[in-house]
């Protein structure tokens, strides 16, 4: 009896040894992928941009007949807009589940090592490009006013409500949202 707990015991440490070994390589491998993600969304960005400029161009050029003047410009920026902000939420809970599977091991690791958690940089740095995607939209002559845009990124149930009305009339329920 006394044979098999002590064989049970020094099976216990050699796995747990096995496990300290596995985890400098581990945390390595999480900030690897951390920065491969902030890299593939930086791209995704760069690429959005680029894509809107040339949507944005050709829209003007074909003077297509929307009414209002520009509004399908103000469509293709908003959509952008949108998909920029799903990518970048995506990515983000990505970043934060990759950490969270980290155990008490990696952090202790990362305290002895002094090695923090990558961060995504991309989003802020971002965020000047994203703010810009609006200016894409035409000014409408005479008026000389641009057609404004609900940013996708502010989106939620609570703000809608918060600036949204219901009105009933005669005429029956109407909607005015953002």
């Amino acid at each position: 009896m006394l044979i098999a707990v002590a064989g049970g015991a020094a099976g216990s440490v050699l796995t747990m040894l096995a496990r300290v070994v596995t985890v400098p390589a581990e945390v390595g491998r999480h900030d690897q992928r951390v920065r491969d993600i902030d890299a593939d969304l930086e791209r995704y960005v760069a690429d959005e941009h680029t894509r809107l400029v040339f949507e944005a161009s050709e829209l003007r050029a074909e003077g297509r007949s929307a009414a209002p003047p520009g509004l399908d410009t103000a469509f293709a920026v908003e959509r952008a807009i949108h998909k920029y902000r799903d990518e970048e939420t995506r990515r983000v809970r990505e970043v934060r589940d990759i950490y969270a599977a980290e155990g008490a091991a990696h952090s202790l690791w990362r305290a002895v090592r002094r090695c923090h958690t990558e961060v995504l940089g991309t989003p802020a740095r971002a965020c000047a490009l994203v703010d810009r995607w609006p200016r894409m939209v035409p000014i409408v002559e005479p008026s000389g006013v641009r057609l404004r845009l609900t940013d996708p990124r502010d989106r939620s149930i609570d703000a809608i409500l918060a600036h949204a009305t219901l009105g009933k009339g005669d005429e029956g329920d109407t909607w005015n949202a953002l």
